[in-house]
C-alpha cells in the first residue's frame, strides 16, 4: 500500500499517528487478525531499514484489525508531498493461502498538525485500498537477456579462452528465490 500526503502552501505540516485498516475481501469484510498476518510495518519515501517509522506485531492487531502507527514525527515542507508505504508479512501456514487481504488508510485516521501545532484535516476520505492475494508458492523464471549483444549471434572461442556466451533475466514471482547452481547443456 503506498499513498502521498501533500503539504498546501500556507506552511508546513508534521505527520504523526495513522491507523491501517486489514480486512478480508474487500474494505469492510471480515478483520484480519495475528491468524493471517504476522506484522504490518510503515515506512517513509522507500521500503528500507533507514525509513522504517513503526512496525504492529500482528497480535497488537486491534479487535478491527487496524495496525496503529505512532512514535514518529514526520515534518513535510510546505508545497511538497511525502510517500508513505504500508508492507504486510503473512504467517507461515497454509491457513493464510488463498486469502485476499484488503489494506486501506482513512484520512480521518492520519494525524497531522500544521506549524502552529493546530490539527489539520486531510482533504481526501479513503486514500486508496490495496489488495493482496496469499499464495502458497512462488515462481523463477530465467529468459534470455534481451539487452545482451553476447546472446544474439553463435559463439567461436579458442581452446583455453574465456568468453561470455549466455546471459539471463531471472525473475522471481511471488517469493524471494535464492539460486544456489544453475547447470547449462550446450
Amino acid at each position: 500500500l503506498q499513498f502521498e500526503i501533500e503539504a498546501d502552501s500556507a506552511s508546513y505540516v508534521t505527520v504523526d499517528k495513522m491507523k491501517v485498516r486489514l480486512a478480508e475481501n474487500t474494505y469492510s469484510g471480515t478483520v484480519i487478525t495475528k491468524d493471517s498476518v504476522s506484522e504490518v510495518a510503515l515506512y517513509k519515501g522507500s521500503v528500507s531499514e533507514a525509513n522504517l517509522l513503526d512496525k504492529v506485531s500482528g497480535s497488537k492487531l486491534d479487535a478491527s484489525g487496524i495496525a496503529t502507527f505512532e512514535g514518529f514525527e514526520i515534518e513535510i515542507a510546505a508545497d511538497a508531498t511525502e510517500t508513505f508505504i504500508v508492507t504486510l508479512s503473512t504467517v507461515d501456514t497454509t491457513d493464510v493461502v488463498g486469502k485476499v487481504i484488503v489494506a486501506s488508510v482513512d484520512s480521518a485516521t492520519i494525524e497531522v498538525e500544521d506549524d502552529e501545532n493546530d490539527a489539520v484535516t486531510l482533504n481526501t476520505v479513503v486514500l486508496n485500498d490495496k489488495t493482496i492475494t496469499v499464495k502458497d508458492s512462488g515462481k523463477l523464471v530465467l529468459t534470455a537477456d534481451a539487452n545482451n549483444a553476447d546472446n544474439e549471434d553463435s559463439k567461436t572461442i579458442l581452446a583455453g579462452e574465456e568468453m561470455v556466451i549466455y546471459s539471463v533475466d531471472a525473475i522471481a514471482t511471488n517469493e524471494e528465490v535464492n539460486v544456489e547452481t544453475v547447470e547449462f547443456t550446450l
